[in-house]
């Protein structure tokens, strides 16, 4: 139990944000890279698959052999190069985090028939992105760092994350801004208060009825 809330953690973090047009985007992550033959030229019409748990995605590579796949689930994927008159190509264990915009290149050899796969190696910072957030893995730091029971005890794990103050210690403030600002969202899926800003559905009377979040 404790494992899938934390996985569920990383999307909810990322998509509190101050600006919801913000959270719209900080969701996923995206691929982007580089298809080549072994003289160095660029390979047009290359198509890029990205797989996971979940239905495969592809794309074509442009007249440059460039590639970009958007609005990646955060998780690891196996990525396969292939093109016409080419030996296919995969990368395995490429990470895809929130806001991340990895990039992997592939090189592919004419004339080879069977596919080629490698073990990708991420690069230690994105430049490109502005996200501030991250993807929690559980095994990592699960035994070295004490977290409350509740999944969203674990967003101050976050860069920037502090208790909301006024708004509750539950419904945190986010790089400054306003615990009210906050918008929450787990697999795509909305569970923000809009009457009162926290996590989940509340009633004047009741008080809390839950985060929302299935267990």
């Amino acid at each position: 139990m404790r494992s899938r809330w934390l996985v569920c953690l990383a999307v909810a973090v990322a998509a509190a944000a101050a600006l919801p047009a913000a959270a719209q985007s900080s969701t996923t992550g995206s691929l982007e890279g580089v298809v080549t033959n072994g003289n160095g030229r660029p390979v047009p019409a290359a198509v890029v698959t990205a797989l996971a748990n979940r239905a495969p995605v592809s794309i074509t590579t442009d007249a440059e052999g460039r590639f970009l796949i958007p609005n990646l689930v955060p998780g690891t994927y196996t990525v396969r190069a292939e093109a016409e008159g080419y030996g296919a190509v995969a990368q395995q264990g490429v990470q895809v985090s929130i806001g991340d915009r990895r990039r992997v290149d592939f090189v592919l050899q004419a004339g080879i028939v069977e596919e080629v796969s490698v073990v990708a190696e991420a690069p230690l910072v994105d430049a490109k992105s502005t996200t501030i957030g991250g993807t929690f893995k559980v095994d990592e730091y699960a035994d070295a760092i004490p977290v409350g029971r509740n999944f969203s005890d674990s967003f101050q794990l976050a860069p920037g994350v502090v208790s909301g103050g006024g708004t509750g210690s539950g419904n945190y403030s986010i790089s400054g801004s306003s615990g009210l600002e906050n918008q929450y969202i787990v697999d795509g899926v909305n569970i923000t208060n809009t009457g009162y800003g926290g996590i989940g559905s509340y009633n004047i009377i009741y008080g809390s009825l839950g985060t929302g979040v299935t267990t």
